[in-house]
Parts: structure tokens; sequence; C-alpha cells
């Protein structure tokens, strides 16, 4: 089963609550599904208001829908009638029965999905922001982690992706299909990878030329079927950062930061943006925004060579 899938399987029992309390007409698009760790869940976390959450029986698993304050309030005014002014006490007591719906009926629609029949939370609740990571319940989330980030479409106003994370347990309910990096979508072309590797090949043979006596040589078999079985390293995950600027500052300044302030990272409004993979530079390029998100349209980019170097 794909990832999206299950993510999908997740919002239709969630709808089948709505459905259930006189609210319709919600639309959900998987926008990004993947597998994370702990460390990722972290940074996941910084960004989201609330975190519903759910303990399976019997150690199943665990799961979590993340959200943005300003779409609690929407979701409690579509079924209310009123969207509330703040995240008040009030608010997360009515959030919290309605979590415990929601993550029920979802959990029952993966359940039935995955043939488990009849299955129920242990224990539930409701964190508001980073509490989770100061509880004991976020050292029970064992990792690899499901994650799933959705968009919601209503006649209500939900303005922030939705977050779904699904512990290593409940991962095992499921067979996940491995999802393939397709060549087209890596950063180098075909034409690229060849020369690339034409390019290794001679500078072996010459190498091996220029061996001293009792060196053992790498033969030009061994070396160009090596750099050709590429399909085995084109799958790895690298981490690829934006960089706008930097900027060094005594630790007495970065304590008196607060909300207003301003940090000059030395970068020129013209100049382009770096691309780094690994901690290396590959390419600048242009601000552009994609479907209200930002991005980059390269300008310069490093030789093919420098880029492969760059995964290691």
């Amino acid at each position: 089963m794909k990832l999206n899938e299950i993510i999908d399987l997740f919002f239709k029992g969630f709808d089948d609550v709505l459905l259930s309390l006189g609210t319709s007409g919600n639309k959900y698009n998987v926008q990004e599904t993947k597998i994370i760790g702990i460390e990722d869940i972290k940074s996941i976390i910084d960004e989201q208001s609330i975190i519903l959450w759910g303990n399976v029986e019997k150690n199943q698993g665990i799961l979590l829908l993340c959200l943005n304050s300003s779409d609690v309030r929407a979701l409690i005014g579509s079924i209310e009638g009123t969207i509330p002014e703040e995240i008040n006490e009030t608010v997360i007591s009515t959030l919290k029965d309605l979590g415990d719906a929601f993550l029920g009926g979802a959990l029952s629609s993966l359940a039935q999905s995955a043939g488990k029949g009849v299955v129920q939370f242990e224990s539930t609740g409701i964190f508001k922001g980073k509490e989770i990571l100061d509880s004991s319940f976020y050292s029970k989330i064992q990792e690899p982690v499901i994650y799933g980030s959705v968009s919601v479409e209503s006649s209500i106003s939900f303005s922030f992706p939705w977050i779904v994370l699904l512990d290593n347990l409940l991962k095992v309910w499921f067979s996940i299909d491995e999802e393939k990096v397709d060549v087209e979508e890596t950063m180098l072309t075909q034409e690229e990878i060849e020369s690339f590797i034409n390019n290794e090949v001679v500078k072996t043979e010459t190498k091996k030329e220029e061996q001293p006596t009792g060196v053992k040589p790498v033969s030009k078999k061994s070396t160009d079927s090596g750099y050709r079985n590429l399909d085995v390293i084109l799958d790895i995950q690298v981490e690829a950062t934006a960089r706008l600027g930097s900027v060094e500052m005594p630790l007495a300044t970065v304590l008196s930061l607060g909300p207003g302030s301003v940090i000059n990272v030395g970068h020129e409004v013209d100049n382009p943006i770096e691309l780094y993979v690994n901690n290396k530079l590959i390419a600048k390029g242009d601000v552009v925004i994609v479907d209200e998100k930002f991005g980059i349209r390269i300008t310069e980019i490093v030789s093919p060579q420098e880029r492969i170097e760059s995964l290691q």
C-alpha cells in the first residue's frame, strides 16, 4: 500500500465523524507523504499549535494529528456554528472531546482496511505545541514514522496543512510500497551521468599507468561496472538546504532577540540564493513562488562530478 493511500484512509474515517456531526463538504488533498524519524518530528511540532494523540490498545501504535491554531478554531466553528476568538481552556476541552471522536473514526478506518477488526485507543489526549516534547508520551513514539501533509478545502477557511503521524507499530499493519525516485527527478540528466562515468574511467586508466611497482591496479572493467551501477545510489536521500545568508553574533545578542527583532544576514537583495546538498554548495538561483510556497529557480550549477561528490 502506498503512503498516500494510508493517509487517505485516515481522513476517510475522520470525515465520517464530521458527517455524523452534520458537517460535510470537506475535500482532503494529500500534499506530501514520507517516512521520517524522531528528529524530524521535533521540527514538525515546532510549527504546530495543537497535537491530538491516541495510543492504540495493546501497544499497537501511536497516532497523532497536528493542527495550527487558526484551523483548530475554524474546525470547531464548522461544528458549533461560531468560531472561537482564541484557544482558551474551553476550546481545549471541546477539542479534546471532538479529537477523541475524530481519531477514533480514523483508527477504525485504518483498522478495517488492515483487517484488524475492532480496535480502540488505550488512551487519548491533547497537547499544546511543544508540551508533547516534555512529556513521557513522546518517548513512546517509535521510528520510523509515516508522515502525511494534507490540505483541507471547505466552506470554512482552513489555511494550513494538517499533519498526520503514525508511528512504527501502527505502520506494520500495512505492507508499504517502496516509492522509488524517478531518474528524471534527480539533479543529473542521463547525459550528465554518462559524461561523468566516461571521465572517471579515463582518470582511472591514467592512474593505472602511473601506479608504482607493487601496487595492484584497478581494472577498467571493475571501475566501469562500479560507476555504471549508479541506480544503487540514485535513491539515496540527501538534505538540500537553501541558504539566504549567515551571520556571527555574540551570545548576548542571541539572548536579547525577541519578536520584531531584525537580523542582517549579509545577503544583498540582488544576490542569488545558494543551494547546498550535504553542506556543499552545488547551485545558485533566484527565489520564486510555486503554489504559494517558496522555491528556487536554478541559474548556476556545479559540474555533474562535483554534484555526485556532494553525496559523500
